[in-house]
């Protein structure tokens, strides 16, 4: 716990009172936490992050007094479904001097700011107010409470899967790892199964506040996405059954695994891989069980939809492609692997970095000659083959580059270089892309380019057309079926995907969807299914919708993996 004298004044005196009424809460407020997702401006304003997304956080007074309470304001009982700062609770605790208020907050660091921005002990001391953090939620989801809630404009979305734990009382609980749209989709999928999803913030809370939550709701499992360093140790140390699904590509090289594949931490943890390559990896690593698992799709959000005349010109076009030009990405593993090139030459940096900068570029150009084939592991064994060996052999250089091998990180390069190729090229039939600002100069080219997409309702939309949905994998992942094609085919729409093995197990090509090899064989497809027409794309995305619906839902994978 922080020591109190540490501690801004404000702060102190919350705390002071809160540890005589509420001892736990108090030192649970001073664990360590994030708070790297949280800025302010030269304002004074303050902005939340939201995966990639700054949004603002603080809330006007006109904002904060948009609580909607009705019923004459009579309440006895009101819940604060987020805090943020605490402008929302402020307006309350004056407009309902006599109502109870239990105020909750997922995130510890924004609780932190809220009792550090205003004295909040009179409603403490006369029993108004009441704080709860992270999981302390489920104790009122599962009362009898009739509560007015009043929900935070903007974390209320964030932290959806709290809310729909006060639409139903919770009785069997998974903790899920916090994260993105598809842990939404995971979270629908147990509710179908009739379990309530905890939020389990890995990144965010403290280890103390983890394993608190853990031991106070006594989770039948744990799920996350994606595998985190350390997890299964901790699943192991709190008995709790994890399950975890990778369905993003990581740089990341795996640790090996305390006590190896009879650990207790390897007994305990079922992971499964959207990539057949990386089963050896966890194995290596001292995982037990591990198992190819392809990424779905989640029906309910990925379907048709019927489009207005102004959405149909938005969103309708010949051909498109959705996705991260990853320019951005690329740029900053460059960084990183010239950064750590410098720290094993030694010497002059500048000098040492003009050497991997050139010999990168000889890689990428080989590379470029042939954008259907990976072959940067090789092409920088050649080109640095000192340095790539001593990342396997010295624990500084493997720390200098983050963890991250050096051609996991040229890779990321080679992949944005791959994308722009082929969406450039695509230029010449009046394609659409949308995604990040590294698209931006393929303008030129003849491609349209309409910014981000939204990753809810708008893909939703875009997917739905009969435009053709072309689908560009990153080069060092060609023996994978992309989230973009099960959500393609979720839709209606047609997909013209890159070839895998796996295209072949999980579709019939031809009926289902069509593929490409190569560049060249790209720019033909699309020539010939923009000839075809769109009745022949509706019925080949007929047919994989069908598919999608018998074979490939997010519902059907969580059965697999719960069983």
């Amino acid at each position: 716990m922080t020591e109190p004298t540490a501690l801004p004044p404000t702060l102190r005196r919350n705390l002071a009172l809160l540890t005589a009424q509420n001892k736990e809460l108090a030192e649970r407020i001073t664990w360590p936490c994030s708070s790297e997702h949280v800025a302010w401006t030269d304002d004074g304003q303050a902005a939340y992050q939201v995966h990639r997304t700054w949004l603002p956080l603080s809330l006007s007074a006109e904002d904060a007094a948009d609580v909607a309470l009705g019923d004459g304001g009579t309440h006895t009982d009101v819940l604060v479904f987020g805090l943020g700062l605490g402008e929302q609770l402020e307006h309350l605790l004056t407009v309902l001097p006599k109502a109870r208020i239990w105020a909750w907050e997922r995130d510890p660091w924004l609780l932190r700011q809220v009792l550090d921005r205003r004295d909040w002990t009179p409603a403490l001391r006369r029993g108004q107010l009441k704080f709860l953090l992270t999981s302390d939620l489920v104790e009122i989801a599962r009362s009898e409470r009739p509560l007015r809630i009043v929900e935070h404009p903007l974390l209320a979305d964030v932290y959806r899967l709290e809310r729909r734990l006060l639409e139903r009382r919770p009785e069997r609980i998974a903790l899920l790892a916090a994260g993105g749209l598809f842990v939404d989709d995971v979270a629908a999928a147990l509710a179908e199964q009739g379990v309530s999803a905890v939020t389990w913030d890995l990144a965010r809370w403290s280890r103390e506040e983890l394993v608190r939550v853990a031991e106070q709701l006594k989770p039948e499992v744990a799920i996350a996405i994606n595998y985190t360093h350390g997890l299964a140790e901790l699943a192991a140390e709190l008995g709790v059954p994890l399950k975890v699904w990778e369905i993003d590509p990581s740089t990341d090289v795996l640790p090996d695994l305390p006590g190896g594949p009879e650990g207790a931490a390897s007994q305990g943890t079922r992971l499964f891989t959207f990539r057949k390559g990386n089963v050896d990896a966890f194995e290596a690593a001292g995982f037990a069980h591990v198992e190819h698992l392809p990424l779905a799709a989640n029906p309910e959000r990925r379907k048709p939809t019927e489009l207005s005349p102004e959405e149909q010109e938005r969103y309708g076009a010949d051909v498109t492609f959705v996705g991260s030009s990853m320019v951005e990405q690329g740029l900053a593993f460059r960084s990183r692997l010239f950064a750590g090139y410098a720290f094993w030459k030694g010497g002059d940096p500048d000098a040492a970095m003009q050497e991997a900068e050139e010999a990168t570029q000889r890689v990428l150009d080989a590379q470029r000659d042939d954008l259907s084939a990976y072959r940067v592991p090789e092409l920088l064994a050649q080109e640095l083959r000192w340095f790539v060996e001593a990342y396997g052999k010295d624990d500084a250089v493997y720390e200098s580059l983050g963890g991250a091998s050096p051609d996991a990180l040229l890779g990321e390069m080679a992949a944005a270089d791959k994308r722009i190729t082929y969406v450039a090229n695509l230029g010449q039939v009046g394609i659409k892309v949308w995604g990040d600002a590294g698209w931006d100069h393929v303008a030129q080219y003849g491609c349209e380019v309409m910014g981000p997409a939204g990753h809810r309702d708008e893909l939703t939309a875009i997917y739905g057309t009969d435009a053709i949905h072309v689908d560009i994998g990153r080069i060092y992942q060609s023996n994978i079926v992309t989230m973009r094609v099960f959500d393609v085919l979720a839709c209606g729409g047609f997909c013209l995907a890159e070839w895998s093995e796996g295209l072949d197990e999980l579709f019939v090509i031809g009926e289902e969807l069509d593929t490409y090899r190569s560049l060249d064989e790209l720019l033909e497809k699309v020539e010939h299914w923009l000839e075809r027409g769109p009745e022949a794309r509706r019925a080949v995305g007929a047919a994989g919708r069908a598919r999608v619906l018998k074979d490939h839902t997010i519902e059907a994978r969580l059965r697999h993996m719960l069983r």
